[in-house]
Order: C-alpha cells, then structure tokens, then sequence
C-alpha cells in the first residue's frame, strides 16, 4: 500500500504493479536458506550408513565453535553451542549424509549434514550445509 501510494504521490501514477511485485519478493523469502535436496526422502538406492561409533566425536570450527556428535538411542545426536546446549536428532540420508531439522529464526526445514572421511575412511570433517552458506560451516575433528 505505501508503495503504490508514494508512486501515484510522485509520479500522478502507478508506475509498477505493485501487489504483483511485492507478492513476488515475499514469495521468493519462503524459499531463501532452502537446501535444493528433500531430505525427508531419501533416494531409493541410498547407501548404508557406517557403524555409529564411526561419526561420534568432537568436531571444531573457529567461528561456530565446537559441535559433537553422540550415539544416543541407537541413533545420532548433533550438539552445537555453548556446552552443547542446541541439540539437533540426525536422521540418515545416504551414505554418510544425514539430515536434521533446523531451528529458530533462520529455520529452513531439513538441512544436511555431510560427514567427510579422510585417508584411511576416518572422519575427519563435518559439512553442516545450513551453515556452509558462505562457507564457514565445516568442522573439522579435534
């Protein structure tokens, strides 16, 4: 409304559409920070998962801290912040992807985590693709 109402003020007129173009604009905020993978379906063919003990551990990153991952359940948990305190329930996806569902104001939905083994099949490295936007979200085991 200010929009239309500031054009027709400066120029007697509308000079664009703006309901189109502002449905638009919001149309296009549901989908930013969206992964271009449904990780609520895995593919058909999806590869095994390593044994659990295989993802545990402490992973670092200099600008997000540290993240752990643990076996609780008899499945994995992803914790991230201060002591851990915002845990994150990974579900698999394939191989060694997993999925988990993000939370708060950015929240996106499903998101992915890629675990990335080293040489030997170790892992080594944590690519939570949330995170990873602008490149900062890869953690690297300590």
């Amino acid at each position: 409304m200010t929009a239309a109402f500031l054009d027709i003020a400066q120029h007697g007129r509308p000079t664009v559409d703006w309901p189109a173009f502002i449905g638009g604009v919001v149309a296009g905020l549901g989908k930013e920070g969206r992964p271009a993978t449904d990780y609520a379906r895995p593919p058909p063919d999806a590869a095994p998962a390593r044994p659990p003990a295989a993802y545990a551990g402490t992973f670092g990153n200099g600008y997000y801290g540290p993240l752990t991952v643990t076996r609780e359940g008899g499945g994995l948990v992803m914790r991230l912040g201060p002591r851990g305190a915002r845990r994150f329930p990974l579900r698999h996806y394939s191989g060694d992807t997993f999925a988990y569902r993000t939370r708060g104001e950015n929240a996106s939905g499903l998101s992915g985590v890629r675990f990335v083994a080293g040489r030997g099949g170790t892992i080594t490295r944590v690519i939570v693709e949330s995170l990873d936007r602008t490149g900062l979200g890869t953690f690297t085991r300590r």
